[in-house]
Protein backbone atom coordinates (compact mmCIF):
# COMPACT_ATOMS: atom_id res chain seq x y z
CA UNK A 1 0.00 0.00 0.00
CA UNK A 2 2.76 2.43 0.93
CA UNK A 3 4.76 1.70 -2.23
CA UNK A 4 1.73 2.12 -4.47
CA UNK A 5 0.83 5.40 -2.79
CA UNK A 6 4.34 6.82 -3.25
CA UNK A 7 4.50 5.60 -6.85
CA UNK A 8 1.11 7.11 -7.62
CA UNK A 9 2.13 10.48 -6.21
CA UNK A 10 5.42 10.42 -8.12
CA UNK A 11 3.66 9.69 -11.40
CA UNK A 12 1.36 12.66 -10.78
CA UNK A 13 4.35 14.99 -10.67
CA UNK A 14 5.37 14.30 -14.26
CA UNK A 15 2.44 16.00 -16.09
CA UNK A 16 2.71 18.96 -13.69
CA UNK A 17 6.36 19.51 -14.53
CA UNK A 18 5.70 19.03 -18.24
CA UNK A 19 2.82 21.52 -18.13
CA UNK A 20 4.97 24.09 -16.32
CA UNK A 21 7.78 23.68 -18.85
CA UNK A 22 5.38 24.06 -21.79
CA UNK A 23 3.61 27.07 -20.31
CA UNK A 24 6.83 28.93 -19.49
CA UNK A 25 8.28 28.14 -22.92
CA UNK A 26 5.23 29.54 -24.70
CA UNK A 27 4.94 32.60 -22.47
CA UNK A 28 8.60 33.53 -22.95
CA UNK A 29 8.34 33.22 -26.74
CA UNK A 30 5.10 35.17 -27.13
CA UNK A 31 6.26 37.97 -24.82
CA UNK A 32 7.36 41.05 -26.83
CA UNK A 33 11.11 41.47 -27.11
CA UNK A 34 13.81 39.72 -29.10
CA UNK A 35 16.74 38.35 -27.05
CA UNK A 36 19.07 38.70 -30.04
CA UNK A 37 18.28 42.39 -30.39
CA UNK A 38 18.77 42.87 -26.66
CA UNK A 39 22.14 41.13 -26.81
CA UNK A 40 23.37 43.12 -29.82
CA UNK A 41 21.81 46.36 -28.65
CA UNK A 42 19.05 48.36 -30.22
CA UNK A 43 21.27 51.11 -31.63
CA UNK A 44 21.01 49.64 -35.11
CA UNK A 45 24.75 48.93 -35.58
CA UNK A 46 24.33 45.15 -36.04
CA UNK A 47 23.86 43.91 -39.57
CA UNK A 48 21.14 41.51 -40.63
CA UNK A 49 23.78 38.83 -41.22
CA UNK A 50 25.06 39.19 -37.64
CA UNK A 51 21.52 38.97 -36.25
CA UNK A 52 20.71 35.84 -38.23
CA UNK A 53 24.04 34.23 -37.35
CA UNK A 54 23.45 34.76 -33.63
CA UNK A 55 19.87 33.56 -33.93
CA UNK A 56 21.13 30.40 -35.64
CA UNK A 57 23.85 29.92 -33.00
CA UNK A 58 21.24 29.73 -30.22
CA UNK A 59 18.73 27.79 -32.28
CA UNK A 60 16.16 30.59 -32.29
CA UNK A 61 15.60 30.30 -36.03
CA UNK A 62 14.02 26.85 -35.67
CA UNK A 63 10.23 26.30 -35.33
CA UNK A 64 8.87 26.59 -31.80
CA UNK A 65 7.88 22.95 -31.50
CA UNK A 66 11.38 21.87 -32.52
CA UNK A 67 12.90 24.21 -29.95
CA UNK A 68 10.62 22.86 -27.22
CA UNK A 69 11.32 19.21 -28.03
CA UNK A 70 15.04 19.95 -28.06
CA UNK A 71 14.82 21.79 -24.74
CA UNK A 72 12.89 18.99 -23.03
CA UNK A 73 15.22 16.33 -24.40
CA UNK A 74 18.28 18.17 -23.15
CA UNK A 75 16.61 19.02 -19.82
CA UNK A 76 15.94 15.36 -19.09
CA UNK A 77 19.70 14.83 -19.42
CA UNK A 78 20.43 17.74 -17.10
CA UNK A 79 21.50 20.10 -19.91
CA UNK A 80 19.55 23.38 -19.89
CA UNK A 81 21.65 25.10 -22.51
CA UNK A 82 23.83 28.19 -22.37
CA UNK A 83 22.82 31.50 -20.85
CA UNK A 84 22.49 34.21 -23.50
CA UNK A 85 23.90 36.85 -21.15
CA UNK A 86 26.47 35.00 -19.04
CA UNK A 87 27.80 32.85 -21.91
CA UNK A 88 28.03 29.97 -19.44
CA UNK A 89 26.03 26.77 -18.91
CA UNK A 90 22.72 27.56 -17.24
CA UNK A 91 23.31 24.95 -14.54
CA UNK A 92 26.58 26.65 -13.54
CA UNK A 93 24.94 30.09 -13.41
CA UNK A 94 22.12 28.80 -11.17
CA UNK A 95 24.50 26.80 -8.97
CA UNK A 96 26.51 29.95 -8.24
CA UNK A 97 23.39 31.78 -6.99
CA UNK A 98 21.54 28.87 -5.37
CA UNK A 99 23.29 28.90 -1.95
CA UNK A 100 22.19 32.51 -1.34
CA UNK A 101 18.54 31.66 -2.04
CA UNK A 102 18.62 28.45 0.00
CA UNK A 103 20.20 30.25 2.94
CA UNK A 104 17.61 33.04 2.85
CA UNK A 105 14.68 30.63 2.46
CA UNK A 106 15.90 28.29 5.19
CA UNK A 107 16.47 31.14 7.64
CA UNK A 108 13.04 32.59 6.87
CA UNK A 109 11.44 29.16 7.33
CA UNK A 110 13.14 28.56 10.68
CA UNK A 111 12.19 32.04 11.84
CA UNK A 112 8.56 31.57 10.82
CA UNK A 113 8.25 28.18 12.55
CA UNK A 114 10.03 29.44 15.68
CA UNK A 115 7.48 32.27 15.98
CA UNK A 116 4.31 30.67 14.64
CA UNK A 117 4.44 27.34 16.49
CA UNK A 118 4.69 28.56 20.12
CA UNK A 119 2.45 31.56 19.44
CA UNK A 120 -0.22 29.35 17.88
CA UNK A 121 -0.08 26.90 20.80
CA UNK A 122 -0.32 29.64 23.42
CA UNK A 123 -3.16 31.36 21.55
CA UNK A 124 -5.15 28.12 21.49
CA UNK A 125 -4.50 27.13 25.09
CA UNK A 126 -5.26 30.66 26.31
CA UNK A 127 -8.05 31.51 23.93
CA UNK A 128 -9.28 35.13 23.99
CA UNK A 129 -6.38 36.16 26.21
CA UNK A 130 -4.15 39.14 25.47
CA UNK A 131 -1.61 36.87 23.77
CA UNK A 132 -4.34 35.39 21.57
CA UNK A 133 -5.70 38.79 20.56
CA UNK A 134 -2.23 40.20 19.93
CA UNK A 135 -1.29 37.15 17.86
CA UNK A 136 -4.50 37.38 15.84
CA UNK A 137 -3.87 41.05 15.14
CA UNK A 138 -0.26 40.35 14.19
CA UNK A 139 -1.32 37.55 11.86
CA UNK A 140 -3.83 39.82 10.16
CA UNK A 141 -1.19 42.50 9.65
CA UNK A 142 1.36 39.96 8.39
CA UNK A 143 -1.01 38.52 5.80
CA UNK A 144 -2.20 41.93 4.63
CA UNK A 145 1.19 43.58 3.98
CA UNK A 146 2.79 43.04 0.54
CA UNK A 147 6.36 41.81 0.78
CA UNK A 148 7.89 44.61 -1.28
CA UNK A 149 6.14 47.26 0.86
CA UNK A 150 7.17 45.64 4.14
CA UNK A 151 10.75 45.36 2.90
CA UNK A 152 10.92 49.04 2.01
CA UNK A 153 9.43 50.01 5.38
CA UNK A 154 11.97 47.87 7.25
CA UNK A 155 14.79 49.40 5.21
CA UNK A 156 13.61 52.91 6.05
CA UNK A 157 13.28 52.16 9.78
CA UNK A 158 16.22 49.87 10.57
CA UNK A 159 18.73 50.86 7.88
CA UNK A 160 18.09 54.49 6.97
CA UNK A 161 16.78 55.91 10.26
CA UNK A 162 18.33 53.74 12.98
CA UNK A 163 21.41 52.48 11.08
CA UNK A 164 21.13 49.12 12.83
CA UNK A 165 21.10 46.79 9.84
CA UNK A 166 22.55 46.91 6.31
CA UNK A 167 20.41 47.57 3.24
CA UNK A 168 21.73 45.04 0.74
CA UNK A 169 24.24 42.29 0.05
CA UNK A 170 25.20 39.19 2.03
CA UNK A 171 28.30 40.25 3.95
CA UNK A 172 30.39 43.33 4.54
CA UNK A 173 33.40 43.94 2.37
CA UNK A 174 36.69 43.11 4.02
CA UNK A 175 35.59 40.54 6.61
CA UNK A 176 37.79 37.94 4.94
CA UNK A 177 35.27 35.12 4.68
CA UNK A 178 36.65 31.92 3.16
CA UNK A 179 34.07 30.32 0.86
CA UNK A 180 33.61 26.63 1.61
CA UNK A 181 29.98 25.74 0.90
CA UNK A 182 28.58 29.03 -0.40
CA UNK A 183 26.33 29.36 2.67
CA UNK A 184 27.86 32.33 4.47
CA UNK A 185 26.49 31.52 7.92
CA UNK A 186 27.79 27.95 7.70
CA UNK A 187 31.09 29.03 6.14
CA UNK A 188 31.73 31.54 8.93
CA UNK A 189 31.10 28.80 11.52
CA UNK A 190 33.34 26.29 9.76
CA UNK A 191 36.16 28.81 9.41
CA UNK A 192 35.56 30.22 12.92
CA UNK A 193 35.18 33.74 11.59
CA UNK A 194 33.10 35.57 14.17
CA UNK A 195 33.12 38.90 12.32
CA UNK A 196 31.84 37.24 9.13
CA UNK A 197 29.16 35.35 11.07
CA UNK A 198 27.83 38.52 12.68
CA UNK A 199 27.98 40.40 9.38
CA UNK A 200 26.19 37.63 7.46
CA UNK A 201 23.52 37.40 10.15
CA UNK A 202 22.91 41.16 10.08
CA UNK A 203 22.62 41.15 6.28
CA UNK A 204 20.23 38.20 6.47
CA UNK A 205 17.90 39.71 9.08
CA UNK A 206 15.81 42.19 7.07
CA UNK A 207 15.16 40.05 3.96
CA UNK A 208 14.41 36.98 6.10
CA UNK A 209 11.94 38.86 8.29
CA UNK A 210 10.24 40.31 5.21
CA UNK A 211 10.06 36.93 3.51
CA UNK A 212 8.72 35.04 6.52
CA UNK A 213 6.04 37.55 7.58
CA UNK A 214 3.17 36.09 5.55
CA UNK A 215 4.19 32.48 6.23
CA UNK A 216 4.44 33.16 9.95
CA UNK A 217 0.94 34.67 10.01
CA UNK A 218 -0.70 31.82 8.06
CA UNK A 219 1.10 29.10 10.02
CA UNK A 220 0.24 30.69 13.35
CA UNK A 221 -3.46 30.80 12.49
CA UNK A 222 -3.40 27.20 11.27
CA UNK A 223 -1.67 25.93 14.42
CA UNK A 224 -4.15 27.83 16.58
CA UNK A 225 -7.24 26.52 14.78
CA UNK A 226 -5.90 22.96 14.72
CA UNK A 227 -5.04 23.07 18.41
CA UNK A 228 -8.47 24.45 19.30
CA UNK A 229 -10.11 21.57 17.47
CA UNK A 230 -7.91 18.94 19.08
CA UNK A 231 -8.00 20.13 22.69
CA UNK A 232 -11.79 19.82 22.70
CA UNK A 233 -11.64 16.10 21.90
CA UNK A 234 -12.59 13.47 24.46
CA UNK A 235 -9.13 11.89 24.66
CA UNK A 236 -7.65 15.24 25.74
CA UNK A 237 -10.26 15.43 28.49
CA UNK A 238 -9.39 11.87 29.48
CA UNK A 239 -5.66 12.71 29.58
CA UNK A 240 -6.36 15.62 31.88
CA UNK A 241 -8.62 13.45 34.04
CA UNK A 242 -5.73 11.04 34.56
CA UNK A 243 -3.82 13.88 36.18
CA UNK A 244 -1.21 14.36 33.47
CA UNK A 245 0.63 17.69 33.57
CA UNK A 246 -0.81 20.31 31.24
CA UNK A 247 2.47 20.54 29.33
CA UNK A 248 2.34 16.80 28.57
CA UNK A 249 -1.30 17.02 27.50
CA UNK A 250 -0.64 19.94 25.18
CA UNK A 251 2.73 19.02 23.71
CA UNK A 252 2.53 15.23 23.59
CA UNK A 253 -1.14 14.46 22.98
CA UNK A 254 -2.66 17.58 21.41
CA UNK A 255 0.20 18.98 19.34
CA UNK A 256 0.97 15.71 17.57
CA UNK A 257 -2.49 15.48 16.04
CA UNK A 258 -2.77 19.23 15.50
CA UNK A 259 0.39 19.18 13.37
CA UNK A 260 -1.16 16.93 10.71
CA UNK A 261 -3.01 19.68 8.80
CA UNK A 262 -0.22 22.13 9.60
CA UNK A 263 2.30 20.00 7.71
CA UNK A 264 0.50 20.58 4.43
CA UNK A 265 0.27 24.31 5.06
CA UNK A 266 3.97 24.50 5.89
CA UNK A 267 4.86 22.68 2.67
CA UNK A 268 2.71 25.03 0.59
CA UNK A 269 4.01 28.12 2.38
CA UNK A 270 7.61 26.97 1.93
CA UNK A 271 6.96 26.73 -1.78
CA UNK A 272 5.48 30.22 -1.70
CA UNK A 273 8.70 31.47 -0.11
CA UNK A 274 10.43 30.63 -3.38
CA UNK A 275 7.92 32.57 -5.44
CA UNK A 276 8.15 35.51 -3.05
CA UNK A 277 11.92 35.64 -3.01
CA UNK A 278 12.06 37.16 -6.50
CA UNK A 279 10.60 40.39 -5.15
CA UNK A 280 12.42 40.28 -1.82
CA UNK A 281 15.80 39.56 -3.39
CA UNK A 282 15.29 42.45 -5.80
CA UNK A 283 14.32 44.86 -3.00
CA UNK A 284 17.35 43.93 -0.87
CA UNK A 285 19.76 43.31 -3.79
CA UNK A 286 20.20 39.76 -2.54
CA UNK A 287 22.37 37.83 -5.05
CA UNK A 288 20.16 34.76 -5.28
CA UNK A 289 18.19 32.83 -7.88
CA UNK A 290 15.13 35.07 -7.50
CA UNK A 291 17.03 38.19 -8.51
CA UNK A 292 18.68 36.19 -11.26
CA UNK A 293 15.24 35.24 -12.58
CA UNK A 294 14.13 38.88 -12.71
CA UNK A 295 17.22 39.78 -14.75
CA UNK A 296 16.65 36.80 -17.04
CA UNK A 297 13.07 37.90 -17.74
CA UNK A 298 14.20 41.44 -18.56
CA UNK A 299 16.90 40.13 -20.93
CA UNK A 300 14.61 37.48 -22.49
CA UNK A 301 17.21 34.92 -21.47
CA UNK A 302 15.07 31.93 -22.45
CA UNK A 303 17.28 29.02 -21.29
CA UNK A 304 17.95 30.59 -17.89
CA UNK A 305 14.38 31.55 -17.01
CA UNK A 306 13.04 28.20 -18.20
CA UNK A 307 15.53 26.35 -16.01
CA UNK A 308 14.79 28.55 -12.98
CA UNK A 309 11.03 28.11 -13.28
CA UNK A 310 11.47 24.35 -13.70
CA UNK A 311 13.64 24.34 -10.56
CA UNK A 312 10.96 26.23 -8.64
CA UNK A 313 8.26 23.85 -9.91
CA UNK A 314 10.36 20.81 -8.97
CA UNK A 315 10.96 22.14 -5.44
CA UNK A 316 7.31 23.12 -4.99
CA UNK A 317 5.95 19.77 -6.18
CA UNK A 318 8.63 17.97 -4.19
CA UNK A 319 7.59 19.76 -1.01
CA UNK A 320 3.96 18.83 -1.57
CA UNK A 321 4.97 15.25 -2.30
CA UNK A 322 6.98 15.14 0.93
CA UNK A 323 4.03 16.56 2.86
CA UNK A 324 1.71 13.91 1.40
CA UNK A 325 4.10 11.11 2.32
CA UNK A 326 4.61 12.48 5.83
CA UNK A 327 0.86 12.88 6.27
CA UNK A 328 0.44 9.29 5.07
CA UNK A 329 2.99 8.06 7.62
CA UNK A 330 1.63 10.06 10.58
CA UNK A 331 -2.09 9.54 9.99
CA UNK A 332 -3.24 5.93 10.50
CA UNK A 333 -6.65 6.65 8.94
CA UNK A 334 -5.02 7.41 5.58
CA UNK A 335 -2.94 4.23 5.65
CA UNK A 336 -6.01 2.03 6.15
CA UNK A 337 -7.79 3.33 3.05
Amino acid sequence: MRLSFVSYRLVQLLPVLFGVALLVFLMMHITPGDPVELMLGQAGHATEEEIQALRHEYGLDRPLHVQFVSFMGNAMRGDFGTSFVHKQPVSAVIAARLPATVELTAFALLLAVAIALPLGIISAVRQYSFVDKAGTLGALVGISMPGFWLGIVLIIIFAVKLHWLPVSGRVEYGVGLDHVTGFYILDSILTRNGAAFWSALRHLALPAITLCAAMCAVSMRMVRSSMLEVIRQDYILYARAKGLPESVVVLKHALKNAMLPTITILAVQTGLLLSGNMIIETVFSWPGVGRLAVGAIEARNYPLIQAIVLLYALVYTGLNFGADVLYFVLNPRVRTR
